[in-house]
């Protein structure tokens, strides 16, 4: 293929294309921006779905598969990255399709007829691979295959059937975030699953405070009954120097409402599922962490 270097005019139509007609990620804007320019589409398409191949490797944390491989692998059955990014069956075969299928078509220019591609035909599968970088990057908080539990993980599985595929892809979301935090799961119970955090805590047995692990909250799972729930009424007594109020007052503000003897909050997640809450639900449990940690601080 020929190079035709482009006309400054050429090249400024193309970036504003690139840029804001596309959305383009910065990484794939400066990977194709110069071989575009440069008139080598055929390469610039090559190097697009090259930055595709590293961040689909980094989601799934794996070395080595390419292409096809790749896709069918990052969006088999049991993939957590195809749990996360779709609702169900037939979704999650779409996924894998689409990107198996663009990695066939598309990947290696060379290797296929459809070669010699001319400046709208590049603009045009760049624009597809940015679209496949997006649904990726949606998935930037999917646990890795070895981050929860084999308890949870039981758990997780047993609640998609219940609450479906979308809000337990969400609660995933949520739980991840809660263990790359820094919260440590309790790996061996089984209703009631902790994500315990250190904190100052005085009891009346104790001569004076300890640094130790409490639960921040729980996961609560039995058949029919899937909940979020903090002890409010229980371990947080015991935390010195803790706005407990103010903890209550936020949970309560979002949907957890209170239970037993102990009034411990809780929020069922039949009812309370959706992105706005999990996004909310983060946001208390960001802020309770750090509030522990500034009080060990002191």
């Amino acid at each position: 293929t020929a190079i035709m270097f482009l006309t400054d005019d050429e090249l400024a139509t193309l970036r504003h294309d690139l840029e804001t007609q596309a959305g383009l990620d910065a990484e794939l804007y400066q990977r194709c921006q110069l071989l575009m320019h440069k008139g080598a589409y055929d390469e610039a398409v090559r190097s697009a779905f090259v930055l595709l191949e590293e961040r689909l490797r980094a989601a799934i944390d794996v070395e080595g598969a390419t292409g096809v491989q790749l896709a069918n692998q990052a969006f088999g059955a049991n993939s957590q990255l195809a749990k996360l990014l779709a609702h169900n069956t037939n979704e999650r075969d779409g996924l894998r399709e689409l990107f198996a299928g663009a990695f066939r078509l598309f990947r290696n220019p060379t290797a296929h007829g459809a070669v010699n591609y001319d400046a709208a035909d590049g603009k045009a599968i760049i624009a597809l691979v940015n679209l496949l970088l997006r649904i990726v990057a949606r998935a930037s908080d999917v646990p890795a295959k070895v981050t929860f539990p084999e308890n949870l993980e039981t758990a997780l599985i047993a609640a998609e059937s219940e609450l479906g595929a979308g809000a337990t892809s969400r609660l995933r979301v949520f739980l991840a975030k809660a263990v790359r935090g820094g919260l440590q799961v309790d790996g061996k119970a089984q209703q009631w699953i902790a994500f315990r955090a250190y904190a100052l805590r005085q009891e009346q047995e104790w001569p004076e405070p300890r640094r130790v692990k409490m639960a921040l909250f729980y996961f609560y799972n039995v058949p029919t009954e899937y909940a979020i729930e903090f002890s409010v009424g229980g371990q947080y007594q015991s935390a010195v120097a803790f706005e407990l109020v103010r903890l209550k007052e936020r949970l309560q503000q979002i949907g957890f409402r209170p239970r037993g003897k102990n009034q411990d909050l809780r929020a069922d997640l039949h009812l309370h599922n959706d992105a706005a809450f999990f996004a909310a639900l983060w946001q208390v449990v960001e802020d309770t962490q750090q509030e522990f940690q500034d009080i060990l601080a002191q």
